[in-house]
């Protein structure tokens, strides 16, 4: 425990549990005192660049986990023959689950440059890490915007390639089967469609269309799942809508405080000099 002094480091504005952590990284880098008009600033920088790592390592943790931990078998074979122009769902579904862990964990290490610059006071490092907060950002803007603009397609395709794998392979593949029925009993729907996928093609609606634990349960149209998979997928996406949309929001206007506070300390640190 280092016990400072405001006459010894001339921190007079500086909450004294952040006077220690000062002088620490102050002798760490073997530079001259943080200047007593931006030595808050300083602070406070820290204290977002720290938090742009949490926010790189919680993307990179969720892609981790959506890549090995969210998919069961059944349904990974039934994913891989559900194909969207050419390409497995599953593969799209995989490709962006690395997308997320690479960005994550990119995030989380440009933001030690971003650390290190404020801590040492050293303006390279703080100029690469606001260029590319700041070319990160664009990026999801202009990632957020295509979605947008072709969500609508997305989902047809998806709805219909989701159709075409049902009425292809579930009476003939067994694995494909499989998949169907856990993702009738995880999501509490029925078919592609809704129940009647099944009775139009002579086929015994399986039990796990049933929201009852009874045997005789799907001898009523009554006791059945309404909604179709393809169509509860795309609900439960709208339904979280402005919970992402709100998250998404405050994630970029978070990053451009970054960027912005980073260019701030540029300066400061230039005129200082």
């Amino acid at each position: 425990m280092f016990f400072v002094t405001k006459s010894s480091c001339s921190l007079p504005r500086v909450p004294v549990r952040y006077q220690e952590f000062l002088f620490v990284t102050k002798s760490f880098c073997s530079l001259p005192r943080v200047p007593v008009r931006y030595q808050e600033f300083l602070i406070f920088n820290i204290l977002f660049v720290k938090k742009m790592q949490l926010l790189g390592l919680g993307i990179g943790i969720a892609g981790l986990v959506f890549k090995f931990g969210w998919f069961k078998e059944d349904i990974v074979n039934t994913l891989q023959k559900t194909d969207i122009n050419g390409t497995d769902t599953y593969s799209l579904l995989n490709s962006a689950a690395l997308i997320f862990i690479v960005v994550g964990f990119f995030i989380f290490g440009i933001g030690i440059f971003g650390c290190l610059g404020a801590c040492c006071e050293w303006r390279p490092l703080l100029v690469v890490y606001a260029l590319v907060v700041a070319i990160l950002l664009i990026i999801q803007i202009v990632g957020v915007a295509l979605f947008a603009k072709y969500r609508g397609d997305i989902e047809t395709e998806f709805q219909s390639a989701l159709n075409t794998t049902f009425y292809r392979y579930y009476t003939n593949d067994t694995d494909v089967q499989k998949g169907f029925q856990q993702l009738f009993k995880e999501f509490e729907c029925c078919g592609v469609n809704g129940y009647m996928d099944f009775t139009s093609q002579g086929v015994d609606v399986p039990s796990q269309c049933c929201g009852l634990d009874s045997g005789s349960c799907t001898s009523s149209s009554n006791n059945l799942f309404k909604v179709g998979c393809g169509q509860k997928f795309i609900d439960d996406l709208g339904k979280y809508n402005t919970t992402f949309i709100a998250i998404g929001v405050c994630i970029l206007i978070f990053q451009l405080l970054c960027v912005l506070f980073s260019f701030c300390l540029c300066c400061a640190i230039g005129r200082d000099d």
